[in-house]
């Protein structure tokens, strides 16, 4: 661990659990600028703490803001599936040891098992059914729109007139135009290649008209399983296999109002790093597909936000960084390429062979390898470079 990695402090606890303290933490992510612990209490429910570093230049003004947001939305997402989100007990300010100022935020643990890990031990059928209750909140959660929402929860968004047209979220801010959403993207330089497609205001007003509750993260990390006993057992009567069922979707900052479009494609930007399940991809993905009005303005989303992620990965590509050639990597292993409907996204098969490839699904052990192998390959070419620099 870096020395200078966020981690709680005894100032953080005495202001986040001013009541109770934990008597241990585990730290589940972090770095300079944010942590994330899980609090383990004798005899309570265990909590989960979000810290991040608000920026000396915001002076205070404004704390709170994002993290404000976000329970919001999680808010109105336990509406629309009550027993799938964890409920957000507190927010608010603290400062550490050393006066750095942070914003927190405590939640409910839910106890169980990731899809990312769980996946390889379900069976086929466990994995339909789990997939299929993901789709169904999903569906659920894109039945809500901004003007269904009450005055008390915009007002926690800082959206003022409801009525207007409005997209986006909390990570992204809530933007009036579809324009301004394409420039908003998390990679929002790269527009080399959106010139090959024709986008229309009339496309970008469907963009912000269609807006619903999207999640905007379902990865296998992001999908919380509870196990179950099967009903059949061995001789002895211990069980023999188990089932999964969804307990919780998790992560919630990256949620807001955007068209369901925009969900989906985000699934096709998560392979390799926040997604190694390729048999989860092509199943999550040709469920959601039905969730997304077929239109020439939700087909424009898709195929821009594709070639501004593209457009980007290509110019990773070209130095050394190693999440992009991970992903070069594990697209090439397993024979993806993109299907020419936008809706499916990317599929197995090489374009031209007319057969298709076999089904492959990478183990946890080969993408470690992949990932071990293309770190040790760019870690060679930076010293390379180095060298020839001097």
């Amino acid at each position: 661990m870096n020395q200078l990695d966020l981690s709680p402090d005894e100032c953080l606890l005495s202001t986040i659990f001013p009541e109770h303290q934990p008597t241990t933490t585990h730290i589940i992510l972090q770095d300079f600028y944010k942590c994330v612990f899980k609090a383990h209490f004798e005899g309570r429910s265990h909590q989960i703490v979000r810290l991040e570093t608000i920026p000396e230049s915001d002076g205070g003004e404004g704390a709170c803001h994002q993290f404000r947001a976000v329970a919001a939305i999680q808010k109105l997402a336990a509406a629309q599936i009550p027993p799938l989100v964890p409920n957000v007990f507190r927010i608010g300010v603290a400062v550490n040891a050393e006066g750095r100022q942070f914003e927190f935020s405590v939640m409910e643990f839910v106890d169980g098992v990731t899809l990312q890990d769980a996946w390889g031990a379900m069976s086929q059928e466990n994995r339909h059914s789990v997939v299929a209750d993901v789709v169904g909140a999903l569906e659920k959660l894109h039945s809500l729109r901004l003007a269904d929402v009450e005055y008390d929860i915009l007002r926690e968004l800082d959206i003022i007139d409801k009525s207007a047209r409005t997209i986006g979220g909390p990570l992204i801010g809530f933007l009036n135009d579809g324009a301004a959403l394409l420039k908003a993207l998390p990679y929002p330089v790269y527009f080399d290649d959106l010139s090959s497609i024709t986008i229309t205001k009339s496309d970008m007003d469907e963009w912000v008209h269609s807006a619903v509750l999207c999640h905007n993260d379902l990865t296998p990390r992001n999908l919380i399983l509870r196990r179950q006993l099967k009903a059949n057992t061995a001789a002895n009567g211990s069980p023999t296999t188990h089932n999964y069922e969804l307990a919780a979707i998790i992560d919630w900052e990256l949620a807001g109002f955007y068209s369901p479009s925009y969900e989906i494609a985000l699934q096709d930007t998560y392979l390799s790093a926040g997604n190694r399940h390729l048999s989860f991809y092509l199943l999550l993905k040709g469920s959601m597909k039905e969730l997304v009005p077929m239109s020439q303005a939700q087909a424009r989303l898709l195929q821009a936000v594709e070639l501004i992620f593209e457009s980007r990965e290509r110019k990773l590509l070209s130095g050394t960084n190693v999440p992009a050639h991970i992903r070069k990597r594990f697209i090439e292993r397993l024979q993806l390429h993109r299907d020419p409907h936008p809706y499916i996204g990317w599929t197995r098969g090489l374009p031209d062979d007319g057969t298709g490839a076999a089904p492959f699904e990478m183990s946890e052990k080969e993408a470690d390898e992949l990932e071990d192998e293309v770190i040790e390959e760019m870690m060679k070419r930076r010293q390379s470079n180095k060298v020839k620099g001097t």
